[in-house]
């Protein structure tokens, strides 16, 4: 698959404006290399996905801020205990399931008990307390291969 790849347009072509010509200002008429991912490398890929996603927070945060209901947040604010991380995010998540744009918005992370505004530092540290607690062999949803270093799914888990 590498022969197709073009790494020179990751190299000399600003994406995230070609994005942005593409989907948000001349649509679908205009040139874009977004119109043929398969020339894109991996690198290419992230830009897009990392533009796409943004655009999607924001046009999901304006649409909040522009509700008649002014009570709804411009992010998708969960509040989590340290020690029921993964319990409390999973209730978190299956309370917005109706409401699907909700997790389209940007993530502001609190935990009980503790004061604080996420800027940032919150979110950052609640993915890292996910992702321990996750591929923990108490957990038991992963095993880890020592000749090959990589984690796997658990067949009995």
């Amino acid at each position: 698959l590498k022969e197709f790849y073009n790494s020179t347009i990751t190299q000399e072509v600003n994406l995230s404006r070609d994005y942005e010509r593409k989907f948000l200002l001349e649509g679908e008429k205009s040139f874009s290399f977004c119109s043929y991912p398969f020339i894109l490398d991996q690198e290419a890929k992230g830009i897009l996905l990392r533009k796409e996603m943004k655009s999607v927070q924001h046009k999901c945060a304006m649409d909040s801020l522009m509700s008649p209901n002014r009570m709804m947040s411009p992010n998708c604010e969960i509040e989590v205990r340290r020690d029921h991380l993964i319990q409390d995010s999973l209730s978190e998540l299956l309370r917005r399931h109706q409401f699907p744009m909700e997790l389209r918005k940007p993530l502001k992370v609190r935990f009980v008990g503790e004061a604080g505004e996420d800027a940032g530092g919150l979110r950052k540290e609640f993915f890292q307390i996910a992702i321990e607690k996750l591929f923990s062999p108490d957990f038991g949803m992963f095993t880890y291969d020592e000749e090959n270093r990589y984690h796997w799914f658990r067949c009995d888990s």
